[in-house]
């Protein structure tokens, strides 16, 4: 039997991380072109701090931002706030 409003929706945080890390991926991409573009030598330590800070900044975003949407789907916040709301039909 199926619980809780997120029953049928268990693969969604798996979903939304994987967006979260294309787009990752995707922002150390268009810095690294950015960077490359300017004039000058484009250094291996800008590189490996473009991708770590560029790289983990975005991608710390995108978990925070599933585990809120986890959090609200899950319906663990009603419980906590004290009120509680009538179930959709």
């Amino acid at each position: 039997m199926a619980r809780g409003r997120n029953a049928g929706r268990r693969g969604a945080p798996v979903k939304l991380l994987i967006i979260s890390a294309s787009a990752a991926i995707g922002a150390v991409v268009v810095a690294l072109i950015y960077l490359a573009a300017e004039p000058g030598p484009l250094h291996p330590h800008v590189i490996l701090a473009t991708i770590f800070g560029v790289g983990l900044s975005v991608l710390f975003a995108g978990v925070l931002m599933t585990l809120i949407y986890w959090s609200a789907a899950s319906g663990r916040d009603d419980a906590v706030g004290g009120t509680r709301r009538p179930p959709r039909d």
